[in-house]
């Protein structure tokens, strides 16, 4: 998603939250969340940051769709910022509205090998199924892997596949 379509987005989405919340006591925390949601997106980490310090709350604030900063910085990649997060206690295994993991995410970038194997080493849970399709993480990556060509795409799904056997394989 291009910049300007992110933009456009994030204002429809506040408009709507406005309309449905009334912008009342909340208001504060609907436009941070938003900021935070654009600035992981984009990978501002100095603005995260600052954030992060200003309320240390942000790090656990989700979007409409139930997304946390961490998921959205894990699905653009931004390595540096998922690590932040996760030092700062952002919950590794949150799923979404839609019952998208954090490492699901990461997994459906095509540059998101890095982010993987950080979620990995930091212990994310490869077993949380997706509700729809009934699947793992490393089993969705794998059906992926004959629909594409992409070098990250298939580097990540083998990664995922050897991580889960590994842990998974009877002693």
């Amino acid at each position: 998603m291009n910049r300007k379509l992110f933009v456009i987005s994030l204002i429809v989405n506040v408009t709507f939250s406005s309309f449905l919340f009334g912008m009342q006591e909340n208001s504060e925390m609907l436009r941070l969340t938003d900021d935070c949601a654009f600035d992981c997106y984009f990978g501002y980490k100095e603005k995260i940051a600052q954030a992060v310090h200003d309320d240390p709350n942000v790090v656990h604030a989700v979007d409409y769709r139930g997304k946390t900063l961490l998921a959205i910085a894990a699905r653009a990649g931004h390595v540096d910022i998922v690590d932040f997060l996760l030092k700062r206690e952002a919950d590794i295994n949150a799923v979404d509205n839609d019952g998208c993991s954090v490492l699901m995410y990461a997994a459906a970038n095509p540059q998101g090998l890095a982010t993987v194997k950080c979620l990995i080493d930091k212990g994310a849970d490869l077993t949380i199924k997706h509700p729809k399709k009934q699947k793992m993480v490393h089993e969705i990556a794998v059906s992926k892997v004959t629909q594409t060509t992409s070098p990250g795409l298939i580097a990540i799904a083998q990664v995922l596949e050897q991580v889960y056997k590994k842990q998974h394989e009877p002693e």
